[in-house]
């Protein structure tokens, strides 16, 4: 009887050890909608005569920009991301990326050199740090009957 109590015991000491030693998820992971997907162009500012939008990658709802890519990742997304560094960050990256939308090797490096140069966590990954601290690609949208979408030759 007192064999199977110290048992009983030691199952339920083993027991919570387990449950002490799993890891916690990581707080940051909570705030973000889940993988980048798809892009969308957001309006930031408008006039009366056009809208100035930015072309995010977001995750699969629509204006949930806090999303995370890394290598490996492809689509429309990736491709919103290279158009930034291209076009924001010419001379950080040196040699521009080609637009197709592949996470690879250069996109990475692309973006581990801004993220040097914004000065926040360097690990090649997009997230919300990067995201935020990033200057983004603004296009011009007149509301105009045909009008279309064009680069605003300037990042915010």
């Amino acid at each position: 009887m007192h064999h199977r109590s110290a048992r009983a015991s030691l199952v339920a000491i083993a027991m919570l050890a387990g449950l002490m030693l799993t890891p916690a998820p990581p707080a940051q992971a909570a705030a973000y909608a889940g993988p980048c997907q798809r892009a969308m162009y957001i309006s930031y500012y408008s006039t009366y005569w056009i809208s100035y939008e930015k072309y995010f990658p977001i995750a699969n709802g629509d204006y949930q920009t806090n999303c995370y890519m890394s290598r490996g990742a492809s689509g429309n997304h990736v491709k919103a991301l290279q158009l930034a560094l291209n076009r924001c960050y010419a001379s950080t990256i040196g040699t521009p990326l080609v637009v197709d939308g592949s996470f690879g090797p250069l996109t990475e490096s692309a973006l581990k050199k801004v993220q040097s140069k914004l000065k926040i966590a360097v690990d090649g990954a997009y997230g919300n740090q990067t995201r935020t601290a990033m200057a983004w690609p603004v296009y011009a949208y007149p509301y105009r009957a045909g009008g279309s979408r064009t680069y605003d030759n300037r990042c915010d």
